[in-house]
């Protein structure tokens, strides 16, 4: 039974892994951030049970569960935030560099408030614009973003020219 608990806590120890890197990196956007971090919470709890199965000792198991969490918690909250601007960076090229601020909160799950702090401060850090529409709607525009057949072209013409 203890060589069965092992394997099972190693094995929930590299799905933990797996969930941690999921909710620093967002995914690849097919798992909802509700499942991970449910996810998260369930081999957390496995890895601390097979512990205290194989160790025989309940305070192991119940040490491990929550300095696992608070460690992986640390990692996950200060990861994220530095991950956080290159999705935003991804969405706005995808967007061709033109982005309003519900379309952030739609994307993020964000607040409005929250999205259009995080619009503005990228305007600041990188240059990027905010132009009104007819009908009031901020529409921030970042420029730099071209796509790969304009970049070849570009590439073509100034070989040409030299």
């Amino acid at each position: 039974m203890q060589i069965v608990a092992f394997i099972v806590f190693v094995l929930s120890i590299f799905f933990l892994i797996a969930a941690v890197n999921d909710l620093i990196t967002g995914g690849k956007g097919k798992t909802d951030a509700g499942v991970v971090y449910g996810l998260y919470i369930f081999f957390i709890i496995i890895g601390g049970g097979m512990l205290y199965i194989f160790s025989e000792r309940y305070e192991y198991g119940l040490g491990y569960c929550i300095i696992i969490f608070c460690l992986t918690s640390l990692i996950i909250l200060s990861k994220k935030k530095k991950y956080f601007p290159k999705k935003l960076l991804g969405f706005i090229k995808s967007k061709n560099g033109s982005v309003t601020v519900i379309e952030v909160v739609t994307e993020f799950n964000l607040s409005p408030d929250d999205a259009k702090n995080k619009l503005d401060d990228l305007c600041t850090k990188i240059g990027g614009e905010i132009n009104i529409s007819d009908k009031g709607v901020m529409i921030y525009s970042f420029y730099g973003f071209i796509s790969d057949i304009e970049k070849k072209n570009i590439i073509q013409t100034s070989n040409i020219d030299n």
